[in-house]
Formats: C-alpha cells, structure tokens, sequence
C-alpha cells in the first residue's frame, strides 16, 4: 500500500471528526511524518488552534483560492523533502562520526599485566571528542605514560589527539627526549601551536617511569593532576603546573619526580570524569574522585568502572558531555 506524501483534511465529517481523524494519524508511527492540511469552512480560533495542537502542519478555510492552496501543498511538500534529506545526512554524519570514534578506540594501548599493570576505561562523549592515552617501554628499564586532551569536540579535536599520540608512540622525537618529560612538553608544544591547528590547544600529562631507580618523572601542560595512590593508602596529586600546550611555543616546562614503591597506583584522567553536572546545574568536582580512590584503597581500586556507575548515578544520565577517560597504572 502507498503512503501519501501529504493529506488534506475536512474538519466537520461524519461519525469521526477531523480533529480526532488528526490524532489517530499522529499517534501511528507508520503515518505521523505526513503533513496535514486542515481544508474546513470552520473559522472558529478554538478550532484552529487545536488542529496545530494534534500535529496539523496549515489550516485553510473555505472558500479557498486554488493557486493559494496549491501553493500551501508545495510548500510543505518541498519542507517534508528537505527535511528527509537532511535526517538521511544526519544519520550518514552520526555513522560516520561513530567509525571515526571506533577508531580512536583501536588505537588504544592492550591492557597488560607485567612489570606494570595496566587497564583503562575510555567512554567517548556524545560528539567525536578528543581525549587520548598510550603507554610503551622504551626499553626493558623504561615505562612512558601518557594522557592528552585536546580543547573542544568534533573531528578537528579528535585528529590533532591522534597525531600528538603518533608523534609519541612512534619514537619521531627520539628516545633521549622522550626519557625527559618536559623536553617531550617543549617539543609537542613547538610542533602543535594553536595558529595552525585551528586555534585548538591541549593539556597533557606524561611520566616516565625508570624500573631499576624507582622512580616516576613526569611533566604536565594545563592537565588535571594524576594522583598516586600510595599503598599505605595516602593519596598524592602529581603536577608540575605547566601551561597549557600548543599557545606559547617557547614556554619551557619543567619536571618533578617522586619514589615508587612496589604496590603504588597512578591514575590518569581528564577532567570528563569529574566535571559531571547536577541536575540542578552544580558541577562534581575532583575531590569526589580522590574522595573514591581512598575509599577504594583497600579493594586496590580496582573496579574502574565503578565509577563510571556513580557519575551516572549522580549526574542522572549515560550521556556525558565529554569523553570519560581513566588510566590505571599499579607499579
């Protein structure tokens, strides 16, 4: 059976009405996207106000010029065909929106176990975002770590994450500046300036961990802390106040270090997993996440996604607004 692309529509009819003839239409999803015309000698407000209240798109009222009548038919026939159009370009937008995520995804580092243990929870917002992560040995004594999070969404965020994350698993810079954090910061800032990426700038937090010394270095650009969960259960924030990446290309940052016992836990993130809104508008802050980490210090903190639980819970929705993204390194 066909659909018919448009209905025009008595109001005064035998045994049903128009108005409720207009209700039983909308309410049936096979033929609620058809425009309906009102064509009634009726002039009455009320009645006119409540054929556009049960989804009506005109009303024209008898008598009627035809040229005006048929005017009104194209006219919301050419806006249906638009309006086709442009859902079929929105949903081809979102697909390709939801390819481009997943392929942020595979580039994700595996978990792994041995001599650092690592798992991560990594949910992209609504919109393509630009939040990514990695780790790598450089050699069998050197462990790298990495979080970025480039300004805003869309593809342009999601492509300069993807290339400041090439330019560091793929070794272009050269070993010796990637065991030093903050000529690692100096050199991605130099070699992403904001002027030429579309005035997108980037936060990054990157450490180094030497395997037979203990210990982490590490630098960070405008990015929230990392916080090392000491296994006595004391929580640290690691920061270096760096500014933030890709708006001064002759900044210079600078490096902090701290010990690692065995047993210790870094976790990366970017702001996405605590900046979640109320529904009453506040915002949850980072000290709700600390807060979670010492309470989870006696379990390991391992449930990553417990978190993930609550945010939800708390912000009552699965649909954040930015990319949640949780690195979890146990030394």
């Amino acid at each position: 059976k066909q659909i018919p692309d448009l209905i025009l529509l008595d109001l005064m009819m035998p045994e049903m009405d128009g108005l409720e003839t207009c209700s039983r239409i909308q309410s049936d999803s096979r033929f609620n996207k058809i425009p309906i015309i009102f064509l009634t000698a009726s002039n009455e407000m009320d009645h006119l106000v409540d054929a556009f209240k049960r989804g009506a798109v005109d009303y024209v009222t008898k008598p009627f010029q035809a040229a005006e009548l048929l005017a009104r038919v194209r006219t919301h026939l050419n806006l249906k065909h638009a309006t086709h159009a442009l859902a079929n370009s929105n949903a081809q937008l979102n697909q390709q929106l939801e390819e481009a995520a997943k392929y942020v995804s595979a580039t994700l580092p595996k978990p792994q176990e041995i001599p650092v243990q690592a798992q991560w929870l990594f949910h992209p917002s609504q919109h393509l975002g630009g939040d990514i992560f990695g780790y790598q040995f450089l050699d069998e004594k050197t462990f790298i770590c990495f979080l970025v999070d480039v300004c805003g969404h869309g593809v342009g965020a999601s492509l300069l994450a993807i290339s400041i994350s090439n330019m560091i698993r793929g070794g272009r810079l050269g070993t010796d500046v990637y065991r030093q954090p903050e000529e690692t910061l100096n050199e991605l800032n130099r070699a992403f300036p904001m002027f030429e990426n579309n005035r997108m700038f980037f936060t990054l937090w990157y450490g180094v961990y030497d395997l037979d010394a203990k210990t982490l270095t590490y630098a960070s650009g405008g990015h929230p802390p990392a916080l090392l969960l000491k296994k006595s259960g004391e929580l640290r924030e690691l920061t270096s106040h760096g500014l933030v990446a890709g708006m001064d290309p002759e900044y210079r940052y600078r490096s902090e270090s701290t010990a690692i016992e065995t047993g210790d836990q870094l976790y990366l993130f970017s702001d996405g997993i605590y900046e979640i809104k109320y529904p009453d508008g506040e915002y949850m802050g980072m000290d709700s996440f600390s807060d979670f980490l010492k309470t989870k210090a006696s379990s390991d903190a391992s449930d990553l996604s417990a978190w993930r639980s609550f945010v939800e819970k708390e912000g009552q929705t699965t649909d954040l607004e930015d990319d949640f993204s949780l690195l979890k390194l146990r030394f």
